[in-house]
């Protein structure tokens, strides 16, 4: 009881520091400073508005540029947190700076990648409305979190220094509760995949296999790929997910003459996982494919943002390694 009442407390710790942590991220980061909230902002803003999807071309790039390209989920539920605000000034509070050495220190120190007005009231327009998504997305990021420890917990649950160290290094890398303060459909992706696989993780240990309970994990599976492609990878992990568990709750001797009918069970119970899945995200591949020729829409987001003149090697990318490191930790 003493341990149960200690590991309580020290994720209470963990989740009420995160908060604090991430709400003054999200009040303090100057607007417009946080890694492409430049970008992802006005995809909500343009959805708020009452506005289609944009479509991506080279020969139009608005100013969401290639944020476009991605999966809609988090902007449309960003817009229906915002659509109240008038943010008619956003060309205004978003005066890009024409000089920014963006990601270059220099001596001038010109950082900015927009031109800020300090007489401006952080409590109304624009302003306002990326102050909200902000907030939201900090208590994404408190799910986040939350299920990092319960996918630790069920992970090793004689351990509870597990559950409690993986949502202490999730909460405290200075990268994740930095986008956790910002505007970025990261955000929403992290939070829905994580309870994925925890909902997985719970169909193997309690061998759940009620169609039921593989059409809720598919739903959630769905938003994940509605709100960043990567999540797409939740599809063969949910087969995968649903043969361990036939296998478990099989005899063993079953296992090693019905492979093939354990393998076939798994399939159907597949569909039952797919189909909400694909009813959720379908819609956004398939439109990709219609009017880009690719499920992904890689071709228009290339288009836009553009990609190296020769592909790079693998002596380039290593060379490229601290850049990337510091992208993870802390940029």
């Amino acid at each position: 009881m003493v341990i149960i009442m200690q590991e309580k407390h020290w994720l209470g710790v963990i989740l009420g520091s995160y908060f604090v942590l991430g709400l003054i991220y999200a009040t303090v980061t100057p607007i417009f400073e946080a890694s492409d909230e430049l970008w992802h902002y006005p995809m909500v803003r343009h959805l708020a508005d009452g506005n289609p999807l944009p479509v991506q071309g080279a020969d139009y790039v608005g100013p969401w540029k290639q944020q476009a390209s991605q999966p809609p989920l988090y902007y449309y539920v960003a817009a229906g947190l915002t659509w109240w605000i008038d943010t008619s000034d956003m060309e205004t509070v978003r005066y890009q700076n024409p000089h920014v050495d963006n990601g270059v220190i220099t001596a001038d120190g010109n950082i900015n990648l927009v031109v800020h007005d300090r007489e401006g009231s952080t409590w109304q327009g624009t302003l306002l409305a990326v102050r909200i998504v902000r907030y939201f997305s900090v208590l994404l990021g408190l799910g986040t979190v939350y299920l990092t420890y319960l996918i630790g917990r069920m992970a090793a649950p004689r351990r509870p220094e597990v559950g409690l160290g993986g949502a202490a290094v999730t909460a405290f890398t200075p990268m994740f509760l930095f986008i956790s303060g910002a505007v970025n459909n990261d955000n929403l992706v992290m939070v829905l995949a994580a309870l994925a696989l925890w909902l997985m993780m719970r169909t193997v240990a309690e061998k759940r296999l009620e169609w039921k309970w593989l059409g809720l994990i598919g739903l959630i599976s769905g938003a994940g790929a509605l709100a960043k492609f990567p999540a797409l990878a939740l599809a063969p992990m949910g087969l995968g997910t649903i043969f361990i568990a036939r296998w478990a709750a099989s005899e063993k001797d079953v296992r090693i003459v019905s492979l093939g009918r354990l393998l076939g069970t798994s399939l159907r119970d597949w569909v039952i996982f797919l189909v909400p899945m694909g009813s959720v995200a379908g819609w956004w591949y398939w439109r990709n494919k219609q009017l880009y020729g690719d499920w992904l829409g890689w071709s228009a987001f290339f288009d836009v943002l553009g990609v190296r003149a020769t592909p790079a090697s693998l002596a380039q990318l290593w060379d490229e390694r601290w850049g990337f490191m510091l992208s993870y930790w802390g940029l």
